[in-house]
């Protein structure tokens, strides 16, 4: 149940189904990148408007500086993800913070028109937007909270220059867990429905992103963890 967000991980919060979803999703106008914005945009720089996808990762800032300016010249940017987008989030004049609560969630949208709803009941994140009154911001999504009388704006778009950024926080409506639920597909479809279809979209899933999170690699990445599996190791062939 640890939050991964791993595109090969069949875990429950792993990204395997939303992975083998997202081409139809995007009528297969989809391109994985594993070089990072700044690499990728350095050597094929697209002249024509197009979408960009990062989901809960984290870019230096020269990656972030190759996104606002694909963004300002008329490209669309979906990011989905919490404290890790927060270098984009000075520059766009939004702020994220915790509303602390023990209850369920239950994910809507501002627009009625978008009757699609997802109830977050394991592990949600209480996390949503606050912005400065400015007009380039318009709250999208809405989080209400069970036992609370008011409810909290978890996705906004931010118009940039000639394109625009979509943010949700709460990447947890693409993990297995929950897509798998009958009736959450419809949510995450409007999601994504306010990224132009017929535009090209650049996922960005870098090669960290793609590394398979087994149990084995869990452990030997921390030292600590690592050394204690030799020490068991070593301990069982001495006995």
């Amino acid at each position: 149940w640890r939050k991964n967000y791993n595109l090969k991980s069949k875990a429950p919060f792993g990204l395997y189904v939303f992975n083998q979803e997202a081409d139809n999703l995007f009528n297969h106008k989809l391109k994985r990148s594993k070089e990072s914005p700044y690499d990728f945009y350095s050597k094929d720089s697209l002249k024509s408007a197009h979408n960009i996808l990062i989901i809960n990762k984290e870019y230096d800032i020269e990656s972030r500086n190759k996104v606002l300016k694909q963004v300002y010249k008329g490209s669309n940017a979906l990011l989905i993800g919490d404290w890790v987008l927060s270098d984009y989030f000075d520059t766009l004049r939004i702020h994220i913070q915790n509303f602390y609560n023990d209850s369920s969630t239950l994910l809507s949208f501002t627009d009625t028109t978008r009757n699609a709803k997802m109830n977050i009941d394991k592990l949600p994140n209480y996390r949503g937007f606050y912005m400065l009154k400015d007009r380039n911001h318009e709250y999208l999504g809405k989080v209400e909270v069970k036992g609370a009388d008011s409810y909290f704006s978890n996705f906004v778009k931010v118009s940039y220059g000639k394109g625009a950024f979509y943010i949700h926080a709460d990447p947890m409506i693409l993990t297995n867990y929950y897509l798998l639920q009958v009736g959450n597909e419809k949510y995450v479809e409007q999601v994504f429905s306010y990224l132009p279809h017929d535009k090209h979209t650049i996922w960005f899933i870098d090669n960290q992103v793609m590394v398979d999170e087994s149990p084995m690699r869990f452990i030997l990445q921390h030292p600590a963890l690592r050394y204690a599996w030799y020490c068991m190791l070593i301990g069982m062939l001495a006995f």
